[in-house]
């Protein structure tokens, strides 16, 4: 018999749950593509950023590859990063 902690909850059968987008994305975000018109100089807009942590080993899949070429493509921010430098590198700021 298996140990429990008082107040925890034990599901039988459990299983991952797979949620979000498509493969490759994250779960619960989104973007959209905007095209600057003269009406628009000078306001503030919001731009998508869907970088991903990676360890020192760690390798996108081609799923995650896909999506960070979509993003990418419509004017966002994504792409692996393994250190803090390269996290202010993929968002262009200087540390």
């Amino acid at each position: 018999m298996k140990f429990v902690p008082e107040g925890s909850v034990v599901l039988g059968n459990a299983r991952p749950l797979h949620a979000g987008l498509c493969k490759g994305s994250s779960d619960l975000i989104g973007y959209k593509s905007v095209i600057i018109t003269q009406e628009m100089v000078g306001q503030r807009i919001a731009i998508f950023a869907g970088p991903e942590a990676k360890s020192e080993t760690g390798r996108m899949s081609e799923e995650q590859a896909a999506w960070c070429s979509v993003v990418r493509g419509d004017g966002g921010i994504a792409g692996p990063f393994r250190s803090v430098l390269e996290a202010l590198d993929l968002f262009r700021i200087k540390p």
